[in-house]
């Protein structure tokens, strides 16, 4: 039996802490041994690039032309994983399911929900959650719990200034570290997959694609339209027409399409 937001918490704090733990290991002791680094220097390198934290774990930068390039095949990665765990934790039911929205009888992708989600809920779990890990953090590190909450905060929020001066010196309070960067990815894809779902986001997007600039929606009613013209003009060359196939349907592709976006902007 699980309980809600049981998947948010195994992808943000189990599944993607480990498979960034794994890919720092990787390539980061490739960069150390390139580099001449230290024993664990590479992977602390990689992994807090990872995790997005405000202070670096260690004082090194790739300098020969194979460090230089295994960073930036690091960073493209990084920006990869950081997409697919954001993309990730904004398709699961996170907030939206909690029991309390269940007794207010609001609707799953209702505006109310919603709004509470984003503005009550979302803030509250967060600074509580922060408090938590600061707490621990701070057992760590033996510093205050104020320094810790601030720590976990500002990683959490993705702030380039951290709000407090200390960094993790102990292997342990690196670890969590790393983590709390990880898991705050996903809580950027909790809130992006609760926005998605505020009707008047949603209205808002869906009139911003009608203007004449945006080509996708506007060339799909234009072809949807010759079709018809074409269906009600020749009805025997309809009945034979490949689009109507499913097999054949993706394969089909008007030759509008082949338009550059100018031309369809001009049109």
């Amino acid at each position: 039996m699980t309980f809600p937001g049981f998947d948010f918490l195994t992808v943000s704090f189990i599944i993607a802490p480990l498979l960034c733990i794994v890919f720092s290991l990787c390539l980061g002791e490739v960069m150390g041994i390139i580099e001449g680094w230290e024993a664990g220097q590479g992977f602390w390198y990689i992994s807090v690039n990872m995790a997005g934290l405000p202070n670096p774990y260690v004082n090194v930068s790739p300098l020969t032309i194979h460090g230089k390039i295994i960073n930036c095949i690091s960073a493209v990665a990084t920006l990869l994983f950081s997409s697919t765990v954001v993309g990730v934790c904004g398709m699961l039911y996170i907030i939206s399911d909690l029991p309390a929205f269940f007794i207010l009888d609001h609707p799953r992708h209702g505006n109310k929900r919603a709004a509470l989600a984003v503005f009550c809920v979302i803030p509250l779990v967060i600074q509580l959650a922060c408090l938590i890990f600061g707490v621990i953090l701070a057992a760590f590190e033996k510093w205050a719990i104020s320094d810790g909450f601030l720590y976990v905060l500002s990683a959490v929020c993705g702030l380039g200034t951290p709000m407090t001066n200390v960094n993790p010196e102990n292997f342990h309070g690196r670890v969590l570290g790393v983590i709390l960067g990880i898991a705050a990815q996903g809580v950027i894809g909790a809130i992006i997959g609760v926005l998605a779902g505020i009707g008047p986001l949603v209205a808002l997007v869906a009139n911003f694609e009608k203007l004449p600039c945006f080509w996708g929606p506007q060339e799909k009613e234009r072809v949807k339209e010759e079709d018809l013209t074409r269906s009600a003009v020749d009805p025997e060359e309809a009945l034979n027409d490949p689009t109507d196939d499913p097999d054949t349907q993706d394969k089909a592709i008007p030759q509008d399409y082949e338009r550059s976006w100018f031309e369809v902007c001009s049109s």
